[in-house]
Formats: C-alpha cells, structure tokens, sequence
C-alpha cells in the first residue's frame, strides 16, 4: 500500500485514512487503531488491514473493499497460507480469531499458521513504524523454510556459504543465493529437490527432464531436454506462460491479479519468478536484498563467536 501524503507527514496516512489515534496508548505492535476517512467520518480499523491495503477508506467511500475482505475470509484456497509452506498438502485449519495477524487465511498445519502469523507481525510493525517514526526498523527474521541460519562464511555476495540447521537438527550449507531465491529450504530429508526451473523456457520441470552435467552446482544442464534443441532466436520467438494456479512471488502481495511479469535477468535475486506488477516485482527484490545484507552482516558476529 502507497502513502499517498507527500514528504514526511507528522502521522500516518493509508490510502484516503489518517490515523488519529493508537487506542488505548498501545505501541504500533498492537491491532487496533481509530482513523479518520477524507469525508469526515471516523472509523476503527486493524493494522494488518491498512498495510495490506486492504482497508483503504470508509464503508461509504469503499464498500466493495469490505464486501472483498468478507469474501476472501469466507473462501477455502487450494494453497497453505503461509508462503514458506513446502508441505504440498492442502489447507484445512482456517484462523478465524478476529485479533489474530493471520484472521481469515487458511493453513495445513498449526506450525504454518504461527509461522506466517510471525512473519505478518513483523511486516505490519516494520510498515507502520515507517510512517509513524520514519526511522530505522528492526531486520526480517532469518528463517527460510524448515532452515534457520546460524554460520556465514566465504567473501563474495550471494556465493557465500551458509550454514543452516534444519528443524530436525540436521545441518545444511549452502549458498546465500539458494536461500532466498527459495530453491533450498530444508534438508535433503524433510523438503528433497525434484523440480528445478528451465532458464529458457522458464517451466518448473522434473529432474529427470534435464541433462546430468557435473560441471555445474546442482548437477544439472540449466537448459532442460526439450529446450537444448533450441536456438537463441527459436527461444527468443516462443514467448513463455506463466504455470496454471502460480501465485505472485511476492512474500506480501495480496492482489487477486493473475501474474504478468517474469524475472529473466540472470543477475536478478528474483531469476524466473513471476509477479502480477513491476511494482511487486522492485519490492520483492527490495526485500530479498535487505535480506540478504542482513546475513552478510552477521559474518562477523559469526566470526567473533568463534573466536
């Protein structure tokens, strides 16, 4: 959601809302705050709902947004709530708590819920905090998956190595890069690697679709069989479609539009995902990014530990 307010406002401003008040003194990690729309009339609203954008006026001024809110709080999806899910099994826990950060979504397990329940706490803080204080906010927490980073070595970038400990307690190395571009996040034993993404045709494919090359990190030709075949200019031609039922990449995108937009630069931190803007697609980057600093500043306090 935009701040619509230009340079830096006094008090935070969502949409066609001002904040008036944080109810009953509470700090901006709490729900509940009374706003005041551009018509005139006060409301009461939840955080999440305002940095969602999913609030964004009054019931007058917008009521197709509350009848949306109510809809979706109603509606079962095919997917886990929490992004991070690697499960594969279909939601059937709905958090219907009207105080809870995850009110409305549906989950496949209690794990997921609290999982992404931290998570939205985090964001929703960090976001009101901005506009609020417009200072320095707290770092994402440094989990990815069923993977927890506790060791940072090597000195180049994303092609450091990470030391992770699994939920199971078995350890993990791998590559920065792999980490947040979301293409390890477990050990072999709790979320194993079966599919990887074509980097022509950009189609998650099985791994028995791809040539073995041991020349490269994982094993595999990047190219899978169908795409080897190909020239440069046949793939340039052939204009890739996004896979059926994908959602945008976006860790906190909470748009219904079907995604539009593909990452094709090699030296992009977001490479072959799918988003449903630019816009969605500059954020995510932004936060991957802000990640990513976050884990090559802990090297030293690593360092120092060991020592």
């Amino acid at each position: 959601m935009q701040d619509t307010t230009k340079g830096s406002a006094p008090i935070p401003h969502f949409g066609r809302l001002t904040v008036l008040q944080i109810l009953d003194g509470m700090r901006a990690t709490d729900l509940s705050v009374r706003c005041q729309c551009q018509c005139g009339k006060t409301l009461y609203a939840r955080m999440p709902h305002l940095v969602f954008g999913r609030i964004t006026a009054c019931y007058d001024c917008a009521p197709d947004e509350y009848h949306r809110l109510n809809e979706r709080n109603r509606t079962k999806p095919d997917r886990c709530g929490y992004r991070g899910c690697t499960s594969g099994r279909p939601p059937y826990l709905a958090d219907e708590v009207i105080t809870s950060w995850t009110c409305g979504l549906w989950f496949c397990s209690e794990q997921c819920r609290k999982q992404e329940a931290g998570i939205r706490q985090w964001y929703v803080t960090r976001e009101f905090n901005k506009r609020l204080h417009g200072g320095n906010v707290n770092e994402p927490p440094l989990n990815f998956g069923y993977l927890t980073v506790i060791g940072v070595q090597g000195t180049k970038g994303l092609n450091r190595t990470v030391t992770c400990e699994c939920r199971c307690g078995a350890v993990v190395e791998t590559r920065i890069a792999d980490l947040v571009r979301k293409r390890v996040t477990g050990c072999p034993e709790c979320a194993p690697i079966t599919t990887r993404i074509c980097v022509r045709c950009f189609k998650e494919l099985p791994l028995k679709r791809f040539v073995r090359n041991n020349a490269t990190r994982d094993g595999y030709h990047s190219y899978c069989k169908d795409c080897m075949s190909l020239s440069a200019k046949q793939a340039r031609e052939v204009a890739p479609l996004p896979p059926p039922g994908i959602r945008c990449a976006r860790a906190f995108c909470t748009s219904d539009a079907p995604v539009t937009v593909l990452a094709k630069r090699r030296d992009s931190i977001v490479f072959t995902e799918w988003f449903c803007s630019r816009r969605c697609k500059q954020l995510e980057t932004t936060y991957r990014r802000s990640i990513v600093r976050k884990i090559i500043g802990l090297a030293d306090e690593f360092r120092k530990l060991a020592i």
